[in-house]
């Protein structure tokens, strides 16, 4: 029987992608029944609208005659399901030019238009050709894909929203949050299985100067929506009486420079105001005697540029601890257990400026564990329960720098689990209670 062979190679030129994430999706060496597919790749780069594709369409004619037929149309498989993203494309012999002694090649363009809900999918080219040879009747062959496997395709997600989960309704359990650069907090519950919005409410800040800050002020056990701008205004909304407008509107807390960094530092079960601003000052506003200034300041704290802000309670006292991770792997904590003023603890070996900071307590034991998760996906952890001074434990395969580190207690089970918020949409959770590092237990799509 002879055989006609078909090399498809995809080839990709957007036309109309505006600041969007390029991601590139390589198809590997393929070899198939009377098709042979080759190194290619399919590039993306819009949130939706219409996409371009090029595509070459290149066979070898054994006998130097016969008819050639293709047929191809562009498919996104997503959430289970193929969707048609093309119109049909037929290519026939007349189509073909001849490149080099028995080489014949078509190179034409098709329009995919991508569903703008889908954040997440596989493209891929879907063909086949005319059978010319198999028996004495031609028909079609099945249909192939220009991925063999589910290489992973991604549209780019807004960037414009930030990501704040809290227990916000006081079921213990972390809930998934987001607020949005055009002022709309919005909520999925754990207890629902953050399976869609329980809550989207506007007007809670239209900038990204407005810098959200949930936390407990009551007491109540439940997160309270709040922000603090660049003017200075820390305004809160309570959940005791429902969320939806401001309760409080409070001025004097520093402009952009002044970092909000509410902790409950005095450990009567509300978080109390405070900030650390470029000069390296602390200050705290404590709840337990109302809100509206500053009740002290603490100099000596390090700059913005290179040291960040943890407060955590590190040593399970109740009350949240000073504390920054510099630029240079150090990790200072000052203890409130004997007041604050100076660093009790300097300890080395914690990452330079691309190991994030993301510490919580990952065991349960009641204490702030030591972690930060580097740009190249690692992250790492220092348990409180053995002492700190070098990392216990280390695990791969958790995003590049695009992605941000949201760890928190998702499941209620009083152990942080290992979370991302990917650039792309998707909000991934690794449950502590089955072990970290196999692979994650949740995916979330925004």
């Amino acid at each position: 029987m002879r055989k006609l062979i078909f090399t498809i190679l995809t080839i990709v030129a957007v036309f109309n992608s505006v600041s969007a994430q390029s991601v590139y999706v390589n198809v590997e060496n393929w070899g198939v029944p009377n098709a042979y597919l080759y190194v290619g790749k399919i590039k993306y780069e819009s949130n939706s609208g219409e996409t371009a594709f090029n595509t070459s369409v290149k066979f070898k004619r054994f006998d130097g005659s016969t008819q050639v037929r293709v047929q191809a149309i562009y498919v996104l498989y997503a959430n289970g399901f193929e969707t048609a993203i093309s119109d049909s494309i037929f290519v026939t012999t007349s189509d073909f030019t001849q490149n080099t002694g028995t080489y014949w090649s078509k190179e034409f363009v098709k329009t995919a238009k991508l569903p703008p809900n889908y954040k997440i999918g596989v493209v891929k080219l879907k063909w086949r050709y005319w059978d010319t040879y198999s028996g004495t009747t031609p028909k079609w062959s099945s249909y192939y894909y220009a991925s063999k496997t589910y290489e992973t395709i991604r549209a780019s997600a807004p960037t414009d929203f930030i990501s704040v989960p809290a227990d916000y309704d006081g079921d213990g359990k972390m809930d998934v949050a987001i607020r949005e650069i055009n002022g709309y907090w919005k909520i999925r519950f754990a207890k629902n299985n953050f399976q869609s919005w329980d809550v989207a409410l506007p007007n809670y800040g239209n900038s990204n100067d407005a810098v959200p800050v949930p936390a407990d002020y009551d007491g109540d056990g439940k997160a309270d929506l709040s922000v603090k701008d660049a003017n200075g205004y820390w305004r809160i909304d309570y959940a005791k009486n429902g969320f939806g407008s401001w309760d409080v509107a409070l001025p004097n807390y520093g402009n952009s420079l002044a970092v909000p960094i509410p902790e409950d530092y005095d450990g009567d079960g509300k978080a109390d105001l405070a900030t650390k601003d470029n000069n390296g000052i602390w200050r705290i506003d404590y709840a337990v005697n109302g809100f509206g200034s500053f009740d002290v300041s603490f100099p000596g704290y390090g700059n913005t540029s290179d040291a960040k802000p943890v407060p955590r309670d590190y040593d399970g006292d109740g009350k949240a601890d000073l504390s920054i991770k510099d630029i240079n792997g150090f990790w200072w904590i000052d203890y409130s257990a004997n007041g604050f003023g100076s660093f009790d603890k300097k300890l080395p070996g914690y990452g330079l400026a691309d190991a994030i900071p993301v510490p919580a307590d990952y065991d349960g034991d009641g204490k702030a564990d030591l972690a930060v998760k580097n740009f190249n996906g690692y992250w790492y952890i220092d348990y409180a329960a053995n002492g700190f001074g070098s990392f216990d434990a280390d695990y791969a395969g958790y995003g590049g720098k695009d992605n941000i580190a949201v760890p928190g207690d998702y499941d209620g089970d009083g152990k942080a689990d290992l979370a991302l918020k990917y650039s792309y949409g998707y909000w991934y959770i690794d449950y502590a209670a089955n072990g970290f590092g196999l692979s994650f237990d949740v995916a979330i799509e925004l």
